[in-house]
């Protein structure tokens, strides 16, 4: 709770209203859904939230300044944590910092109303102390560390107690700090050997610092400061903690509350699972805004995955040299070193502060392993909550980036490029990624609205009209988007925000696509519009991926209207003509087409119909209750033909009955045949209708406008009043 008592006590005194009264909630946002292009915002900004602030706004903006003054300090801690642990190279600290404040993400969460800024802050400050005890620790003379350190306890007490006062992050402290009070009561005990290191003869390499043996760790001492230590966290956050287990039923930490809050898995994530959140998690990391519903161009995620790759295999390279470092009389741990003996060193453990190394991997590992833990029980793939570590992961990353370079120089400038390229990247991300999300779009006129425009001029409930449209992808695949611009104009006030529906209507008008939004993308609600204001709406309305199996290829009719989000089943408000009759809102449609045409089996001599299909092949079911004709377009219709199938008495030669209707039930007339497409026609056929006998079974196309038949031809020439014997029909009693 310690962030908001922060931000209650900086807005003391702000009249703020009640929750209800200020804040405006977008049912329509898209929390969590990067990949729908509209309806980014989570609330409504109406004008009266512009600059001067006051009320809630002014209060918003004071506790977002107070994030950013966290982050500031982060930042600092960050380049004194990573200038102890490159031995002083201030150019590898300022660019690690940089990697750390320059991380588009860090700096969108440090501008947020979030508590994550203050236990970032705290548990950074924490890492830093830490840091500089341990460095303090394995200095020769540990005289004045040994009498300052109740007080450095203290100070570590009050600092992981606020961070675990802000969030449970930083618990995860609690066992470094208790390392680090054993390691500085061993130091006491055990003080460096302060002989210089050796040369060996037949190599330019020096012999690390050797460790005396391990002798009996102060353990009064390190007591003591434990003791300190936990006086203190237990004063600044124990109360908080025995809060939680009085209040539910013994759970220190909350977190089943947590879990039934949020959402908890019912079972253990599979390979595909982890795979598919891992992806969100590294995208998270570095670029994921608004409501984790911003996404920025895929080869920045691309690159910026490089480099965090070759950052993790340069850190994973140079640890079995770092452990070997460790033993006593063994050479540095530098592999390049022989290679370039007039070169300077890399960065080794006589450049790089094996204590600081230590720790920072540590937090790192500690931080990793319970993100794990925590994300099996609940998902939770935002690589933000890594950021307690940022300062430590940022270090670590340019070290494994650098360490293994041939000369400082190169070291610097390879650091200072990712530095620079992490700012640039931060600088334009607002700009072309963030603004864009939210700008709202602009207000048009009667005379504004271009020329090409559908005419529509359906009302709704005498408050709305839909002027007209503009279709942008009349022919769609399974799992694409049907993409059109609606221009929707208010004809009087209204106290009412009605909520638009644009659905897709597939065979059987069952719905494959659907889009609900406010106007303008969920930036205008129609509360905020005046009499005359028209809005150019656009939307990406995606259709079912499953469609390519039950649906496709079809005609998709495209329904668009109004309704009240509140009301109970939230019904349609009726559509009305310019005539003033009410109709059905389909205002058009658009093409859905396949993947994959079928192939189906092919007759010996396939039929023509002229230039326009051909008939490859035709399949009467065992029950003959079902005829399917199978046909390729070969050129474009004029025209919506009809199917037509009659049954012939085959022993008189009469005409019996007709079993006539349009191709694919009307789902797909032929006018919206193309080429090259293949499509599977099925009729049912009603036997039952007819008395007991063989009946022969023809078909062909004709136009229902004209009653004009399409041309036949077979391998001789015209069939016969163009009709294809297509089977034949067993009825018996």
């Amino acid at each position: 709770p310690l962030y908001y008592a922060l931000a209650a006590l900086l807005t003391t005194g702000i009249e703020t209203g009640s929750w209800d009264d200020v804040f405006w909630y977008n049912p329509h946002t898209t929390i969590g859904n990067p990949l729908r292009p509209d309806n980014k915002n989570i609330t409504i900004h109406p004008p009266g939230e512009s600059w001067p602030w006051r009320g809630h706004v002014l209060a918003v903006h004071l506790i977002r300044f107070m994030s950013i003054s966290m982050a500031a300090v982060t930042v600092v801690a960050a380049y004194a944590i990573a200038h102890r642990l490159f031995r002083g190279n201030r150019w590898l600290a300022a660019s690690a910092m940089a990697v750390t404040a320059f991380n588009p993400m860090f700096i969108f969460i440090s501008a947020a109303v979030n508590n994550d800024n203050a236990v970032i802050m705290f548990v950074t400050l924490a890492l830093w102390l830490i840091v500089a005890i341990a460095e303090q620790a394995n200095r020769p003379d540990t005289t004045t560390l040994t009498r300052r350190m109740p007080y450095l306890a203290a100070l570590l007490g009050l600092l992981i107690g606020l961070g675990a006062l802000s969030k449970l992050y930083a618990l995860g402290l609690l066992p470094l700090a208790a390392l680090l009070f054993l390691w500085v009561a061993y130091k006491t005990n055990n003080p460096p050997n302060t002989n210089p290191p050796t040369q060996s003869p037949t190599s330019n390499l020096q012999s690390p610092v050797s460790t005396p043996p391990l002798s009996i760790i102060n353990y009064q001492l390190s007591i003591t400061w434990i003791a300190i230590f936990g006086a203190v966290f237990l004063a600044v956050a124990g109360w908080f903690y025995l809060r939680n287990a009085l209040l539910y039923n013994g759970d220190l930490f909350a977190l089943q509350v947590m879990r039934e809050t949020a959402g908890q898995r019912r079972e253990v994530p599979n390979l595909a699972t982890l795979k598919a959140e891992f992806e969100g998690f590294r995208i998270a990391y570095w670029a994921l805004f608004g409501g984790v519903n911003i996404l920025v161009s895929n080869w920045i995620y691309t690159l910026l995955d490089w480099l965090s790759l070759a950052a993790l295999i340069g850190l994973l390279a140079y640890l079995p040299y770092f452990t070997i470092s460790l033993w006593p009389n063994q050479k540095s741990a530098t592999p390049n070193t022989a290679q370039h003996p007039n070169s300077p060193t890399p960065l080794t453990p006589l450049t790089l502060s094996t204590p600081t190394f230590l720790i920072l991997l540590g937090w790192s590992t500690i931080m990793i392993a319970g993100f794990i833990v925590w994300n099996l029980t609940q998902p939770a793939g935002q690589g933000r909550l890594l950021y307690p570590a940022i300062s430590a992961i940022s270090a670590l990353g340019i070290f494994g980036l650098t360490w293994w370079l041939p000369s400082e120089r190169l070291r610097n400038w390879v650091a200072g490029s990712v530095a620079v390229a992490l700012f640039l990247f931060a600088t334009i991300t607002p700009f072309i990624y963030i603004t864009p999300a939210y700008t709202k779009p602009l207000i048009l006129t009667e005379a504004e609205v271009p020329d090409g425009v559908q005419p529509v001029n359906f009302t709704y409930d005498e408050a709305i009209k839909l002027i007209g449209y503009q279709l942008h992808t009349p022919t769609v695949h399974p799992a694409e988007t049907v993409d059109l611009t609606l221009y929707w104009q208010i004809l009087k006030p209204t106290d009412l925000d009605y909520s638009i529906f644009v659905h897709l209507l597939g065979r059987e008008r069952q719905v494959v696509g659907q889009i609900d939004t406010y106007p303008g993308g969920g930036q205008w609600p129609t509360t905020l519009l005046k009499p005359g204001d028209i809005v150019a709406d656009t939307y990406h309305a995606p259709v079912a991926p499953d469609t390519e199996y039950h649906h496709a290829p079809t005609r998709l009719q495209i329904a668009a209207g109004v309704y009240d989000f509140v009301e109970p089943g939230r019904p349609g408000r009726p559509a009305v003509n310019a005539a003033g009759k009410p109709v059905e809102p389909i205002i058009a449609a658009a093409k859905l087409v396949p993947w994959q045409w079928p192939d189906p089996p092919q007759q010996t001599t396939p039929v023509e119909f002229i230039d326009k299909a051909r008939l490859l092949s035709y399949d009467l079911a065992d029950d003959q209750q079902e005829l399917t004709l199978n046909w390729q377009a070969e050129s474009h219709f004029e025209a919506d033909y009809t199917v037509f199938i009659q049954a012939w008495n085959a022993a008189t030669g009469d005409y019996a009955t007709g079993f006539d209707g349009p191709p694919v039930q009307g789902n797909y007339p032929t006018s919206l045949w193309s080429p090259g497409e293949i499509i599977v026609d099925a009729h049912r056929l009603d036997p039952s209708v007819l008395s007991p006998g063989t009946y022969d079974l023809i078909a062909g196309l004709y136009n229902p406008a004209t009653g004009e038949r399409l041309p036949a031809l077979g391998p001789d020439g015209p069939l016969p009043d163009y009709a294809v014997h297509v089977g034949q029909l067993r009825v018996t009693e």
